[in-house]
């Protein structure tokens, strides 16, 4: 009985770690733009932020960097059409005014971006764009980002990567989703980004805390059930050398 509670919880906890590290190593966040405020031949929008070439966490161009396009109403599961004629030598990679340049281009991390187009293939003015996938606590998620590259600005970008047009710094909102968004009015952005310093509540709906939170939970119940364990069986065996005496 006492091998098959042990098995039981170390078995839950095996089932909820790889659970943890899913949701704590990948943040993304949700954009959305007014398209009747767009430049002309925007295909997608990239996110600013102030990444100095001496960071560690710089690099001149990411080379996974490659929005992807995918229908809107699509529900195939399609792997989509990625925009590939952008390189280093494009302007969203050049882009640098007062220390702004292109997150995606400059974070060494893999980033990718989702674009979704209506069934002309025009961008409906949603990006799903995922962060920065193995980067460490300091860059690991969406906020992280936001606090470490400063209050973001976004760029609305053409197919081959020329900058179309920028908005200004983002005006910032505590919101209780979980996934951060960005939305842009023309010049105007304002990111939406989440906290558990907004409240109990917002901690409680993030999956990568209720999935942390349990994991805790089972190891101390584990620990005590071990010790719950260890205490009768050294009961046991001080109570048989108590007989033998």
């Amino acid at each position: 009985m006492k091998r098959k509670v042990i098995t039981a919880l170390l078995f839950i906890l095996f089932l909820l770690l790889p659970n943890t590290v899913k949701a704590e190593d990948t943040d993304c966040i949700k954009i959305y733009a007014d398209t009747s405020m767009m430049p002309a031949d925007t295909a997608y929008i990239d996110i600013l932020g102030r990444i100095s070439p001496d960071s560690g966490y710089y690099t001149p161009f990411n080379e996974a960097y490659a929005p992807v396009m995918f229908k809107a109403d699509d529900d195939t599961n399609s792997d989509g059409t990625a925009i590939s004629d952008i390189n280093e030598n494009s302007s969203i990679a050049k882009y640098n005014e007062d220390g702004y340049m292109s997150l995606g281009t400059h974070l060494k991390y893999s980033s990718r971006i989702n674009v979704y187009t209506d069934e002309s293939g025009r961008f409906t003015g949603e990006t799903f764009e995922f962060a920065f996938a193995g980067a460490d606590k300091e860059v690991g998620d969406m906020n992280a980002v936001y606090k470490k590259f400063g209050r973001f600005k976004a760029a609305y970008v053409s197919a081959d990567g020329k900058v179309l047009g920028v908005t200004d710094i983002a005006a910032s909102e505590l919101s209780e989703e979980s996934v951060r968004s960005l939305t842009l009015d023309g010049t105007s952005a304002v990111y939406r980004f989440y906290s558990d310093k907004a409240g109990n509540m917002n901690t409680l709906k993030d999956p990568a805390a209720l999935t942390s939170l349990a994991v805790v939970v089972m190891f101390f119940i584990m620990i005590i059930a071990l010790g719950i364990i260890i205490i009768r069986n050294l009961a046991v065996i001080f109570g048989k050398i108590k007989r033998k005496k």
